[in-house]
């Protein structure tokens, strides 16, 4: 099973090779940590190492379009009436309705990993909405439901998730503490996986 960290390093080279320095600079968190979890990725097999930096193997690419797919759009979204702090770092999780039912959990997760809270959306047939109330977001909150209306091609079903914190590196490590959980809750036992 992946760590966060691991989960966001496999996402990040999703588009090809990249350097340490520039994956530390990336997810903001420090070189020693990177260069650990790179190592155990590598001992497993997900990555290879050459001077071009550090890339997926074939069997990295594989976990990439298997536990990580329904992953996509990682990022900051600036948002002015949803903001619960400063900074912020959002991700559009593929059929993620079902997943989203227990947020509460998920929010324990992203404070527990710095973050000041975090908030989940899912797009109803029609409109955003919160995870936990199927009102439109557009009613409270028109100016943020248009920009996440704008910025995310999301199908019914789908959701997003987002983690605040006063500066982006917890922001984003919260976000890949909760999609870490949501990858893990939605894999079939592993009896069943091939």
């Amino acid at each position: 099973m992946l760590s966060p960290i691991q989960s966001a390093l496999i996402y990040a080279l999703r588009q090809g090779p990249l350097g340490r320095r520039t994956l530390v600079s990336r997810l903001g968190i420090g070189e020693s940590t990177v260069r650990t979890q790179l190592e155990k990725l590598r001992a497993a097999g997900y990555m290879s190492m050459a001077k071009a930096g550090t890339s997926l193997t074939a069997a990295g690419q594989e976990l990439l379009q298997g536990q990580l797919r329904k992953i996509s759009q990682v990022g900051p979204l600036q948002l002015s009436e949803l903001a619960l702090d400063r900074q912020n770092s959002a991700a559009l999780i593929a059929e993620a309705q079902d997943s989203l039912s227990e947020v509460w959990r998920y929010r324990d997760l992203a404070v527990r990993a710095g973050a000041s809270g975090a908030l989940f959306l899912v797009r109803g047939p029609n409109y955003w909405h919160l995870s936990d109330d199927p009102r439109p977001l557009e009613r409270h909150n028109p100016q943020d439901a248009r920009l996440i209306e704008v910025r995310y091609m999301a199908k019914p079903g789908d959701g997003l998730v987002i983690a605040f914190s006063d500066h982006a590196a917890p922001a984003g490590l919260a976000l890949w503490e909760i999609l870490t959980a949501v990858i893990t809750t939605n894999l079939p036992p592993a009896r069943e996986r091939s």
